[in-house]
Protein backbone atom coordinates (compact mmCIF):
# COMPACT_ATOMS: atom_id res chain seq x y z
CA UNK A 1 0.00 0.00 0.00
CA UNK A 2 1.32 3.48 -0.83
CA UNK A 3 0.18 6.99 -0.03
CA UNK A 4 -0.79 9.56 -2.69
CA UNK A 5 2.79 10.84 -2.89
CA UNK A 6 4.09 7.31 -3.55
CA UNK A 7 5.70 6.75 -0.13
CA UNK A 8 4.86 3.58 1.79
CA UNK A 9 1.66 3.82 3.81
CA UNK A 10 0.12 1.59 6.40
CA UNK A 11 -2.60 1.40 9.02
CA UNK A 12 -0.26 3.07 11.55
CA UNK A 13 -2.20 6.27 11.05
CA UNK A 14 -5.27 4.44 12.32
CA UNK A 15 -5.46 5.30 16.06
CA UNK A 16 -6.82 1.84 16.81
CA UNK A 17 -3.61 0.20 15.55
CA UNK A 18 -0.43 0.05 17.63
CA UNK A 19 2.76 0.60 15.68
CA UNK A 20 3.20 -1.54 12.61
CA UNK A 21 1.34 -4.81 12.34
CA UNK A 22 2.66 -8.02 10.81
CA UNK A 23 2.58 -7.79 7.05
CA UNK A 24 3.09 -4.00 7.00
CA UNK A 25 5.75 -3.06 4.47
CA UNK A 26 7.14 -0.50 6.92
CA UNK A 27 8.24 -3.16 9.42
CA UNK A 28 11.98 -3.53 9.05
CA UNK A 29 13.02 -7.08 8.25
CA UNK A 30 13.87 -9.12 11.33
CA UNK A 31 17.59 -9.94 11.44
CA UNK A 32 18.49 -13.61 11.37
CA UNK A 33 17.35 -14.97 14.69
CA UNK A 34 15.41 -17.85 16.09
CA UNK A 35 12.56 -16.02 17.79
CA UNK A 36 11.01 -13.86 15.01
CA UNK A 37 9.26 -12.11 17.90
CA UNK A 38 6.96 -9.14 17.39
CA UNK A 39 5.69 -7.41 20.52
CA UNK A 40 1.97 -6.89 20.98
CA UNK A 41 0.14 -9.01 18.41
CA UNK A 42 -3.15 -7.55 17.26
CA UNK A 43 -5.83 -7.52 19.94
CA UNK A 44 -9.24 -9.07 19.39
CA UNK A 45 -12.00 -7.11 21.15
CA UNK A 46 -15.37 -8.44 22.31
CA UNK A 47 -18.45 -6.46 23.31
CA UNK A 48 -18.99 -6.05 27.04
CA UNK A 49 -21.88 -4.45 28.88
CA UNK A 50 -22.35 -0.67 29.00
CA UNK A 51 -20.80 -0.22 25.56
CA UNK A 52 -17.31 -1.25 26.69
CA UNK A 53 -15.07 -3.81 24.99
CA UNK A 54 -12.96 -6.49 26.62
CA UNK A 55 -9.97 -8.48 25.54
CA UNK A 56 -7.86 -11.24 27.07
CA UNK A 57 -4.44 -11.55 25.47
CA UNK A 58 -1.89 -14.33 25.81
CA UNK A 59 1.28 -12.84 24.34
CA UNK A 60 3.80 -15.64 23.80
CA UNK A 61 7.10 -15.71 25.60
CA UNK A 62 10.32 -15.53 23.62
CA UNK A 63 13.97 -16.41 23.94
CA UNK A 64 16.40 -14.82 21.51
CA UNK A 65 20.15 -14.41 21.87
CA UNK A 66 20.50 -11.87 19.07
CA UNK A 67 22.38 -8.76 20.20
CA UNK A 68 20.28 -5.75 19.19
CA UNK A 69 19.68 -2.13 20.05
CA UNK A 70 15.93 -2.78 20.01
CA UNK A 71 15.21 -4.84 23.14
CA UNK A 72 11.48 -4.76 22.43
CA UNK A 73 12.02 -7.37 19.75
CA UNK A 74 14.65 -9.66 21.26
CA UNK A 75 15.85 -11.05 24.58
CA UNK A 76 14.03 -13.27 27.04
CA UNK A 77 10.51 -12.82 28.38
CA UNK A 78 7.88 -15.20 29.64
CA UNK A 79 4.33 -15.30 28.35
CA UNK A 80 2.34 -12.22 29.32
CA UNK A 81 -1.37 -12.40 30.13
CA UNK A 82 -3.19 -9.11 29.73
CA UNK A 83 -6.84 -8.39 30.44
CA UNK A 84 -8.09 -5.11 28.95
CA UNK A 85 -11.36 -3.22 29.26
CA UNK A 86 -11.74 -0.34 26.80
CA UNK A 87 -14.30 2.41 26.29
CA UNK A 88 -14.60 6.07 25.25
CA UNK A 89 -12.67 7.27 28.34
CA UNK A 90 -9.69 4.95 27.68
CA UNK A 91 -8.70 1.47 28.84
CA UNK A 92 -7.96 -0.34 32.10
CA UNK A 93 -5.57 -3.28 32.04
CA UNK A 94 -4.34 -6.05 34.32
CA UNK A 95 -1.02 -7.75 33.51
CA UNK A 96 0.47 -11.02 34.72
CA UNK A 97 3.98 -12.09 33.74
CA UNK A 98 4.95 -15.74 33.73
CA UNK A 99 8.24 -17.57 33.41
CA UNK A 100 6.86 -19.62 30.49
CA UNK A 101 9.63 -19.19 27.92
CA UNK A 102 9.58 -21.39 24.81
CA UNK A 103 12.41 -23.93 24.85
CA UNK A 104 13.58 -22.97 28.35
CA UNK A 105 13.01 -24.59 31.70
CA UNK A 106 11.78 -22.49 34.60
CA UNK A 107 14.58 -21.48 36.91
CA UNK A 108 14.09 -22.78 40.47
CA UNK A 109 15.70 -19.56 41.77
CA UNK A 110 12.86 -17.41 40.41
CA UNK A 111 9.98 -19.90 40.08
CA UNK A 112 8.45 -18.81 43.39
CA UNK A 113 7.79 -15.26 42.15
CA UNK A 114 5.72 -16.37 39.14
CA UNK A 115 3.05 -15.83 38.06
CA UNK A 116 3.75 -12.17 38.87
CA UNK A 117 1.03 -9.52 38.87
CA UNK A 118 2.83 -6.48 37.48
CA UNK A 119 0.24 -3.79 36.90
CA UNK A 120 -3.30 -2.52 36.88
CA UNK A 121 -2.98 0.27 34.35
CA UNK A 122 -5.08 3.21 33.24
CA UNK A 123 -4.78 4.35 29.62
CA UNK A 124 -6.25 7.70 28.61
CA UNK A 125 -6.52 9.14 25.09
CA UNK A 126 -5.79 12.63 26.47
CA UNK A 127 -3.05 14.22 28.56
CA UNK A 128 -3.32 13.93 32.35
CA UNK A 129 -0.99 15.53 34.86
CA UNK A 130 1.52 13.02 36.21
CA UNK A 131 0.78 10.44 33.51
CA UNK A 132 3.27 9.67 30.77
CA UNK A 133 2.96 9.12 27.04
CA UNK A 134 2.97 5.36 26.50
CA UNK A 135 3.51 3.12 23.48
CA UNK A 136 0.25 1.26 23.82
CA UNK A 137 -1.36 -1.71 22.06
CA UNK A 138 -4.87 -0.63 23.14
CA UNK A 139 -5.26 2.99 22.08
CA UNK A 140 -3.38 5.87 20.46
CA UNK A 141 -2.44 8.33 21.70
CA UNK A 142 -2.11 6.88 25.19
CA UNK A 143 -1.31 8.67 28.44
CA UNK A 144 -0.62 6.03 31.07
CA UNK A 145 -0.41 5.49 34.80
CA UNK A 146 -0.79 2.35 36.88
CA UNK A 147 -0.51 0.57 40.20
CA UNK A 148 1.54 -2.55 41.00
CA UNK A 149 -0.23 -2.70 44.40
CA UNK A 150 -3.63 -2.89 42.71
CA UNK A 151 -2.22 -5.67 40.51
CA UNK A 152 -1.23 -7.76 43.54
CA UNK A 153 -4.72 -7.31 45.05
CA UNK A 154 -6.34 -8.21 41.70
CA UNK A 155 -4.24 -11.38 41.41
CA UNK A 156 -5.30 -12.46 44.90
CA UNK A 157 -8.97 -11.87 43.99
CA UNK A 158 -8.43 -13.77 40.71
CA UNK A 159 -7.05 -16.77 42.63
CA UNK A 160 -10.07 -16.78 44.94
CA UNK A 161 -12.95 -15.70 42.70
CA UNK A 162 -11.80 -16.43 39.16
CA UNK A 163 -11.94 -14.33 36.01
CA UNK A 164 -15.00 -12.33 37.12
CA UNK A 165 -12.83 -10.71 39.81
CA UNK A 166 -10.48 -9.36 37.14
CA UNK A 167 -13.27 -7.86 35.05
CA UNK A 168 -14.82 -6.31 38.18
CA UNK A 169 -11.47 -4.79 39.19
CA UNK A 170 -10.99 -3.37 35.68
CA UNK A 171 -14.52 -1.96 35.59
CA UNK A 172 -13.85 -0.24 38.94
CA UNK A 173 -10.49 1.09 37.70
CA UNK A 174 -12.09 2.32 34.47
CA UNK A 175 -14.93 4.10 36.27
CA UNK A 176 -12.85 5.58 39.11
CA UNK A 177 -9.65 6.52 37.26
CA UNK A 178 -10.86 7.31 33.75
CA UNK A 179 -14.54 8.30 33.93
CA UNK A 180 -14.80 9.98 37.36
CA UNK A 181 -11.42 11.76 37.08
CA UNK A 182 -11.99 12.56 33.41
Amino acid sequence: MTSQDGTPACRCSDPAVFGHIDGCELIPPVPDCSCNHRPYPETEWHADRDGLERSLNFWPGFLCTLETTDPGYHGRHGMQLTWALRGPAGAATFIIWTDWVPGAKSSPQIAEIFPMATDVGWHSPRWRKGWFLHRCPFLRPCWYNGSPDAAVATLESFKTDGEAAVWNALRTAYNERLVAEG
